[in-house]
């Protein structure tokens, strides 16, 4: 079966951070739970104040809510990176830095004319909606999804896709992947049957809405 998971919740993005380090980081498994992150233990003040508020003990699914725990280590001693390190050496990042986080609804209204202008036609069938990067099922369309196939959240996801949940980000790491992973409520699980094939094309289609009175940015999956 191949599978893709991905972590994802909208941001709608505090203060500048602190100077300092920024490294790979990634999101380790635990064997026992880990305790809570504390603002107290956080290195990054931005960190501290805009994103641990915003982590819950608890997720949709087991696994989600491993991937948050294991991340909490990271949270604590990484900074957000400047245009000092290499890897963002082109990639301001200061007006994230000086706005305030808040998650922004999962819920949201979706205006329809505009949701019709933004919808290809041959994604009939086959199209994933997402707004602030929560899967709105009601909007989306899977009648020519394979049999077999799964799409949606993690608490009926296949144990087989949930296994590979973070997988990517770890790999990857960065801060980014790694607030995503800590304060995602549930993931779009993507499963196809081994050696399947589609006839067409399975479309995503992200919108973004902001928070009540912030300034917003999308989040990106591990």
């Amino acid at each position: 079966m191949r599978t893709h998971a991905l972590t994802g919740k909208r941001l709608a993005g505090g203060q500048r951070p602190r100077s300092g380090r920024c490294a790979v980081v990634r999101c380790h498994a635990s064997t026992a739970p880990a305790p809570s992150v504390a603002v107290s233990t956080v290195e990054d003040r931005w960190l501290a104040k805009n994103v641990v508020p915003l982590v819950q003990p608890a997720a949709s699914c087991p696994q989600l809510t491993e991937l948050r725990r294991s991340c909490e280590p990271a949270l604590a001693s990484m900074r957000m990176p400047s245009t000092r390190n290499e890897e963002y050496r082109f990639t301001d990042i200061s007006s994230l830095l000086s706005s305030s986080l808040a998650l922004a609804p999962a819920d949201a209204a979706v205006n329809e004319q505009l949701l019709e202008q933004l919808i290809f036609p041959e994604a009939a069938g086959s199209r994933v909606v997402l707004v602030n990067g929560a899967f709105r099922p009601e909007l989306s369309d899977l009648s020519a999804l394979l049999d077999g196939a799964y799409v949606g959240g993690c608490a009926s996801a296949p144990a087989e896709a949930l296994q590979q949940l973070g997988a990517q980000s770890n790999a990857r790491g960065g801060p980014f992947a790694v607030i995503n992973s800590s304060i995602a409520q549930d993931v779009l699980v993507i499963a196809f049957p081994a050696n399947s094939s589609m006839s067409q094309p399975l479309y995503l289609l992200h919108i973004s809405t902001a928070a009540a009175n912030t300034t917003s940015s999308n989040g990106g999956g591990p």
